[in-house]
């Protein structure tokens, strides 16, 4: 089996693109929703890194350029409770892990 390699800076600047990504969305996702989009991405980056390190990297990015952003938000007083359920569900639905228009990993809620 052939283990790609990559580099640190290869990682900053696709995590940093995705986050230039999800600051221009229309609806900014909250900083709940971005942390649990987070944590799914390192439970699936964790259960393929052995088996699929290429998926496993894409998750990792994915999660990171999240978690990012809910620093950044965090950051601009954004409120950090979750919203109430009948705003938003509790627990994000995961239904589709697709590729977006520029080629990053995104998980549709």
């Amino acid at each position: 089996m052939r283990v790609p390699h990559y580099s640190v800076g290869s990682a900053a600047a696709l995590t940093l693109s995705r986050l230039e990504h999800l600051q221009r969305r229309e609806s900014p996702l909250s900083v709940d929703d971005l942390i649990k989009i987070a944590r799914f991405n390192a439970g699936e980056a964790h259960a393929l890194f052995a088996s699929d390190p290429v998926t496993a990297r894409d998750f990792l990015l994915n999660g990171a350029s999240r978690m990012i952003r809910a620093a950044e938000q965090l950051e601009q007083g954004a409120p950090a409770a979750p919203r109430p359920a009948a705003i938003a569900p509790a627990v994000p639905r995961f239904d589709v892990i697709d590729y977006d228009d520029l080629g990053n990993l995104d998980v549709a809620l």
